[in-house]
């Protein structure tokens, strides 16, 4: 097995067009840059350079997580914890419909396996 390297190699660059994906998923308005600098208590001007890429400070990562959530603020410093929680969350579907065939064809089995009874006829004379 490949040992994986745990030190994380992620540009300025591709946190800010993360940063700035993230931004517009969540103000896709006309007026984005003002609710941002609103939200975020900065410059309507740094929310535009937000926008176009610019990364953004420390102080803004911990807004953001309070604003989104942590996973949200992940998914722009680890791109890749998005994409296997994608394929996990997949993985989980895949999993839940075979267990609900298999669920199925059990009931199936366990119907076809009950013996057929005769009704009683007449009085138990025990």
């Amino acid at each position: 097995m490949i040992e994986q390297d745990k030190r994380l190699h992620i540009s300025h660059e591709t946190i800010g067009l993360q940063w700035a994906g993230l931004l517009k998923q969540n103000y896709n308005t006309r007026h984005a840059a003002k609710s941002i600098a609103r939200d975020f208590n900065c410059e309507p001007r740094t929310a535009k350079s937000w926008l176009a890429g610019q990364h953004p400070q420390l102080r803004h990562f911990m807004r953001a997580m309070q604003l989104f959530g942590v996973d949200a603020v992940l998914g722009v410093l680890v791109p890749e914890t998005q994409t296997h929680r994608s394929k996990l969350h997949d993985d989980l579907l895949e999993l839940r419909s075979r267990l609900d065939r298999l669920s199925k064809e059990l009931g199936n089995l366990h119907n076809v396996a009950q013996p057929k009874t005769r009704p009683r006829r007449g009085p138990d004379t025990r």
